[in-house]
């Protein structure tokens, strides 16, 4: 039978409403399904039946073997990682996964950093192991001479200056002696990995892992299993150092790294031939990671007919992945799907001015890092972009908190969203982990279902025609190499990025490497095309190592009509021609002009065959008014429930409101003449009749598992807000308020609005469902005639798993290292989700 292409390379030209109200395949959210303990037929059937409730379409499994991090991440994986057993259940799991009509992908690892198949690549060949420079310090006595041991590649004085072998010291001096250090974790918990730099080590991690499950998925490659996801490969840190390296080096760049031993391991102020030396090893080191791991990777997944994808770890820090040590656009560019990592808070809805607003030793540096994976997938002709999120949010992250997370990623082009983690094992103290966890069991997470369709939706509209940036910014990479004003180069960079999402301006993030890559035709007539990116105007900040090459394509470009922007900087790199400005302000026009309360609203564009896609997203704290100059007739694509409305006009203006975290979508031309004219409510009604409330399920961590209890229990009279006073602090499930109120209307339509809700609902008139809310504005629009002259309202709300977790002492009895390294972090996580319940105000207002 002849397989389909791959989901993820095809590109979808045009916008459908039918395909926006039921988004295919390649846009289902994908969850990474965790085996950490015993592993059964009969367990594996109930938790993919789980899924499917859940609206879980597309997944991924994630081995944890017990080698993984015994001592950080415990695990009790059965049967064990990659033994004919092991396989047998990978194989029945994918079979009836594709059974149930679910897309699949392979994760290429056992556990985390990719390369090392859960340190089987060493045991069969330790002499892959990673190797770096490293130094030894000592002091050589007045009078004594210094000896060099064999395996020293050179010695210096504290000054930098060499020392000879055989020296005699006039004074008591220290000796740095640096030589080639075999990279063994010691006490870490952690599994050692190979030198993945090294073509033969990617060779071995492939043949005992991809190879090995050929035999048992071949006939799903490219067709149940889409693609092969890799995670967060290392690279010996801080600087890679082995003889082949040095022989290439020194044949690239005819002199020898040596001299320069201190300054490129940072022993030693780095001096200006001392920069070039570290640009030049790093790009040499970079280079190799990129050609011996990941396309040695990737070659083989095209060839199994699956698309490459996957993410680096770091990526929010703009001095770039890998400590700085690899480019992050040359690494991405080598995918697929470029992908990116959004783990414990580095995109989360907080007052200050970072979204991670906890002391527990991670702070975001860099709130465009989305753009590094969508900026590297217009670069290579792709349109797929993919983000693991939410792993280590903690048991309490929320609805309203996910879809903030995903929206902020959306509008920078990010559009397949994986999200961690759906647990195998669920006892003991596997009760923890890396959470949040995706079952029924935990709390509102049962309601999850709904919100899968508003991420298939929101995946549909960010992947629909091409991502348009006219404009990009330039990454200094090689002034992260050099070392010496990192940090200084990589906040001013990141300011200008956020000067130009304030002034609405969607833009890519460039580098040396694409201007080597560029048409020079399309430079010489001012545009720098590559892939599917096509770039009239470039913003440079301050550097001072661009290459002469680079400038020179810059200038060729400027002379074509291209312009460029440099923002002005006491040591100015000379690009003739380049305009010189303070900061980018309005010396460049955003695709539409906004006016109102548009506050940290920001603003993506996607242009497809039949028209263009508009993303504004609101990533303030409240709700943001405003309208949007706009002659064309356009329609509103509502994330939310699918359907495709009229916007609300004034002239030649769109108005529109959203609230935080909320994603509009504008279509221009109208996508459907059909299009909905959203009703126009007035006058509220107060629904402040008694509530009445009674418990119905709890969410309980137990001894040794979770547990559910139910409640038979007289309803009594409660006040709307936090239920904590009626249920308890610890109280993690749900609820049933009741109260009866007079119909306001006999015809029309009416919106019922509950307000604040903590944090899911769903609401019942009389005994009939109106449905399941998860996030604000939890409303309804009802028919008047379904309704009597006196009516019963029933909502059922659900709050967060938080509670339970924060108030337990069944982890008490186990020591803190088997509940993860990631528990200390979730569990102050926790204290911002404990509340729940109806908050209100509900109101019911008649249609105009």
């Amino acid at each position: 039978m002849k397989k389909r292409n791959n989901l993820y390379t095809e590109k979808t030209e045009c916008f459908s409403v039918q395909a926006f109200q039921n988004p295919g395949e390649s846009f289902w959210p994908v969850y990474g399904w965790e085996w950490n303990g015993v592993i059964s037929r009969e367990e594996t059937d109930a938790q993919l039946l789980e899924m499917q409730r859940l609206g879980v379409k597309a997944m991924y499994i994630l081995p944890l073997p017990k080698g993984f991090r015994p001592t950080s991440v415990p695990t009790m994986l059965e049967p064990d990682y990659l033994t004919d057993a092991y396989m047998e259940e990978y194989q029945y799991a994918i079979d009836r996964a594709k059974e149930l009509g679910m897309v699949c992908w392979l994760y290429d690892e056992g556990g985390w950093p990719s390369g090392g198949a859960c340190g089987k690549v060493l045991l069969k060949h330790p002499e892959f192991a990673q190797k770096r420079l490293a130094c030894r310090k000592f002091t050589v006595k007045s009078g004594d001479s210094y000896r060099m041991k064999e395996d020293v590649l050179g010695a210096f004085f504290r000054s930098g200056e060499p020392v000879a072998d055989g020296a005699v010291m006039a004074i008591d001096a220290e000796v740095i002696e640096y030589y080639i250090e075999r990279v063994f974790p010691v006490g870490t918990g952690t599994i050692g990995v190979p030198d993945i730099t090294r073509k033969e080590a990617t060779d071995a991690f492939i043949e005992i892992t991809h190879e090995a499950y050929k035999p048992y998925l071949k006939s799903h490659f490219g067709d149940g299993i889409q693609a092969v996801f890799f995670d967060e490969p290392a690279i010996p840190l801080p600087v890679a150092f082995r003889e082949e390296i040095e022989e290439r080096f020194e044949k690239e760049n005819g002199y020898s790294i040596r001299p320069f031993l201190p300054e490129l391991l940072g022993e030693k102020k780095v001096t200006e031939e001392g920069a070039k030396a570290r640009i030049q090893w790093f790009d040499l080191t970079s280079r190799l990671f990129c050609e011996n791991f990941l396309l040695r990777e990737k070659e083989w997944t095209n060839e199994n007919g699956m698309a490459f994808t996957g993410h680096f770890g770091g990526e929010d820090i703009p001095a770039g992945v890998m400590q700085g040590t690899v480019p992050i656009l040359r690494a991405l560019r080598c995918l697929d799907i470029p992908g990116i990592d959004v783990i414990w808070r580095q995109i989360f809805p907080a007052e200050s001015e970072t979204p991670f607003n906890h002391d527990t030793g991670v702070t975001c540096q860099n709130y465009i890092f989305p753009r590094y994976a969508s900026s590297a997938a217009s670069q290579i002709g792709a349109r797929r972009i993919m983000t693991e999120t939410f792993g280590v949010y903690g048991a309490g992250l929320t609805f309203d908190e996910m879809r903030y997370i995903l929206t902020f990623q959306a509008v920078r082009g990010v559009n397949i969203f994986n999200l961690l983690m759906i647990p195998y094992a669920r006892e003991g103290f596997l009760l923890t982990g890396e959470m949040p966890f995706f079952t029924e069991r935990h709390a509102c997470y049962k309601d999850l279902a709904p919100f899968n369709q508003y991420m298939e939706r929101l995946s549909y509209v960010s992947s629909v025609g091409k991502n348009v940036s006219h404009t990009a910014i330039y990454l200094p990479f090689r002034d992260f190499f050099a070392g010496e004003e990192k940090d200084k180069r990589a906040a001013s960079f990141e300011k200008i990025a956020g000067e130009m999402e304030d002034a609405w301006i969607p833009f890519d993030v460039f580098d040396d490497n694409l201007l080597e890559m560029a048409d020079e035709a399309s430079v010489n007539a001012g545009e720098v095309r590559v892939g599917e990116a096509c770039y009239n105007t470039l913003v440079i900040p301050p550097c001072d190592y661009m290459p002469q090459e680079s400038i020179a394509v810059l200038e060729a470009f400027i002379r074509g009509g291209g312009r460029v922007l440099q923002i002005k900087d006491k040591s100015l790199t000379e690009i003739e021609g380049a305009e010189i400005v303070e900061k980018i302000g309005n010396t460049i026009l955003p695709p539409l002009k906004l006016c109102g309360d548009v506050r940290k609203v920001r603003v993506g564009e996607r242009k497809a065959e039949n028209g263009t896609i508009y993303l504004f997203n609101n990533e303030s704290l409240s709700e943001r008014c405003f309208t949007v100059e706009l002659q064309e007739e356009a329609c509103i694509l509502d994330l939310e429930n699918g359907k495709i409305l009229r916007p609300q006009r004034e002239e030649n203006r769109v108005k529109l409101s959203l609230l935080s975290g909320q994603m509009v979508c504008l279509f221009v031309p109208a996508a459907n003449e059909d299009a909905e004219m959203p009703c126009a409510f007035g006058e509220k009604f107060l629904i402040d009749t008694p509530f009445t409330f009674r418990r119905t399920s709890q969410f309980i961590i137990g001894e040794m598992q979770y547990e559910t209890k139910t409640y038979e229990e007289e309803a009594k009279p409660i006040k709307l807000g936090d239920w904590s006073d009626t249920v308890g602090i610890s109280y993690s499930g749900s609820g049933v308020y009741r109260t009866e109120f007079t119909s306001p209307a006999e015809s029309g339509k009416l919106l019922l609005d509950l307000g604040e809700v903590h944090y899911t609902c769903e609401t019942f008139i009389n005994g009939r469902s109106l449905g399941v809310r998860v996030m604000p504005p939890y409303s309804y629009e009802i028919e008047a005639t379904e309704l009597q002259k006196e009516n019963i309202l029933e909502i059922r709300v659900t709050n967060t798993a938080a509670n339970a977790y924060k108030y337990t002492k069944s982890f008490d009895k186990w020591p803190r290292w088997m509940l993860s390294d990631y528990w200390r972090r979730q569990d102050i996580f926790h204290t911002d989700s404990l509340s729940g319940g109806l908050y209100g105000p509900i109101t019911l207002q008649r249609e105009i």
